[in-house]
This record gives C-alpha cells, sequence and structure tokens, in this order.
C-alpha cells in the first residue's frame, strides 16, 4: 500500500518594486579622493543591481561588463570591476582609483588601471 501525501507549491517570487535608491553601500576599501565620482560609481553599480533584478543582465560577469563600459565611457582609460557574492583580490591600480563596497550581499571592485 502506498500513502498519498499532501504537497504544497509555494512559488518565490522578486520583489519587482524595490526601491534600490535606498540601499545604502557598504565600503571595504576606497581609494577615491573626489566625493563625486564615488558617487557616480555607485550609482553606474547600483543600475546594473537594477537590471540584474530585472531581468535585463543575468549574470555577475554581465553585470561587471556593464559597469566596465560605463566607466570606460565616463572616466576614459582602462577600468576593470569584478562583481559577485565571494571573491578574492590583488590588483594594480591607479592611486585614487579604487574602490570596494557592497550593495547589499553584493559586492563590486572597481579599478583603473592603464
Amino acid at each position: 500500500n502506498y500513502t498519498k501525501m499532501a504537497t504544497t507549491t509555494v512559488k518565490v517570487t522578486q520583489q519587482k518594486d524595490k526601491d534600490f535608491d535606498q540601499i545604502v553601500p557598504r565600503s571595504g576599501y576606497c581609494d577615491i579622493s573626489e566625493e563625486e565620482k564615488k558617487n557616480e560609481i555607485i550609482e553606474i553599480c547600483r543600475e546594473s543591481y537594477k537590471m540584474k533584478h530585472d531581468g535585463e543582465l543575468k549574470y555577475y560577469k554581465d553585470m561587471a561588463e556593464n559597469v566596465k563600459i560605463k566607466l570606460d565611457q565616463t572616466y576614459k582609460g582602462s577600468w576593470h570591476v569584478i562583481v559577485g557574492t565571494n571573491f578574492g583580490s590583488f590588483v594594480s591600480y591607479e592611486v585614487k582609483h579604487c574602490y570596494l563596497f557592497w550593495l547589499e550581499h553584493i559586492g563590486f571592485l572597481v579599478w583603473k588601471h592603464g
């Protein structure tokens, strides 16, 4: 004899009306002297986070590419970007051009070199 057990399906949905402007960045390391540049970098990364949340970007690597393209266009030079939830790094960068911070659980490491 087999007994049929009751099952329930729970659908997990993302909060579509999330207010990304209210996310306070947590700094890990900052070597950027200009407050305006630091805030611009945060906003560029915040927009990529929103795009991933909304399904426009699928992976963290897509977020990193999006941030890099915008930083290269905005500040010229060669910017490098790592995005993820768990990573280590050891990088060389131009003085006053490196920033590591988190927006919620996602870390962003951006630096200029070259």
